[in-house]
């Protein structure tokens, strides 16, 4: 139970979980397999396997563990393409005409419909949680997109979800540049890694990558001293903790947990329950740390909450600082 990324968001009002049943509202939207002519499906699955719980709470439920899946019809370019041709083909040399944009657009839809009963699925699971206590929801992605599906589907489950990103980004790049030229300045808990990509701003649109390389040599340092750029991505490690990927859009990827065992090998099913339960309590303790962490950083959004009390609410974001 691992996350490899987190793409985390802010709620933007206090207790908010606790105003409903979370595990009852979930339950409208528990995945269901695509039928004979969906070409996808979307929903909530069971947390840990053998069980039926789509929800997993720890220390009091203040964190809760969801599992969201993905079932996605797929269907080869070939097998599309080929009945595509003919067809267009068969139409010019009947009615002497071009087909029109409109009409292969159609055509594609058609031959898509016909092909989805025997066509072939595949499933994708993306795992989240919610601290309830510091209200914030932690998704296993690094693309905003898949991100926003997720939250999507929580608001249909619970009707209103108040979320904003928890990462200031602009703040973010002044810190990150922050450490790159004056290391002595770097939050003791965090060490910056030994990889990096730059792009050049104004006249300068060069991009450069160094991997496996000492960001403070005294060379680079004089090439990134020499001209304007923005961090797209830069490697840190957290309290000897786990290293991570920082991406100019906030997002936490490439996570890579220090001295992690594998401990599930050839394991019962009821001990690799356990053992993932244990591991679930080891992940939040740790994110938790590296959380507050992130807020002795002054990057992270500050929300001006409201107590939730059913009716929209207006609320205001600042830069926290350190």
């Amino acid at each position: 139970m691992w996350f490899k990324n987190a793409t985390v968001f802010q709620l933007t009002r206090t207790n908010y979980f606790e105003q409903f049943s979370l595990e009852k509202s979930v339950k409208k939207n528990a995945f269901v397999p695509c039928g004979k002519t969906d070409i996808k499906r979307f929903g909530f699955v069971s947390v840990l396997p053998e069980t039926e719980d789509l929800i997993k709470g720890f220390d009091n439920n203040n964190y809760m563990f969801l599992r969201v899946q993905l079932e996605e019809k797929v269907i080869l370019p070939d097998a599309m393409q080929r009945p595509l041709t003919e067809r267009i083909a068969q139409i010019e040399q009947s009615e002497f005409r071009k087909v029109t944009k409109r009409e292969k657009d159609q055509l594609k839809e058609d031959i898509i419909f016909s092909l989805l009963p025997t066509a072939q699925s595949k499933y994708i699971f993306t795992c989240l949680y919610i601290d309830v206590k510091n209200g914030l929801i932690v998704i296993d992605t690094k693309k905003r997109e898949k991100a926003e599906d997720i939250l999507a589907l929580l608001r249909k489950s619970i009707g209103l979800l108040p979320v904003t990103d928890f990462i200031n980004t602009e703040a973010l790049q002044t810190v990150l540049k922050g450490w790159i030229s004056a290391p002595q300045g770097i939050d003791i808990n965090f060490h910056v890694g030994q990889e990096i990509k730059i792009v050049g701003t104004g006249a300068y649109i060069n991009k450069a990558t160094f991997v496996n390389q000492d960001l403070y040599d005294e060379d680079l340092q004089q090439f990134m001293g020499s001209f304007d750029y923005k961090i797209k991505r830069l490697k840190v490690e957290f309290k000897d903790m786990f290293s991570f990927l920082f991406t100019q859009d906030g997002f936490i990827t490439q996570l890579e947990w220090i001295d992690m065992i594998d401990y599930r090998v050839n394991i019962e099913s009821e001990a690799l329950v356990q053992s993932m339960e244990a591991e679930m309590v080891l992940f939040t303790q740790s994110m938790s740390d590296f959380f507050n962490g992130l807020k002795t950083m002054g990057i992270v959004l500050h929300v001006e909450k409201e107590i939730f009390e059913g009716r929209d609410l207006e609320y205001s974001l600042i830069a926290e600082s350190a």
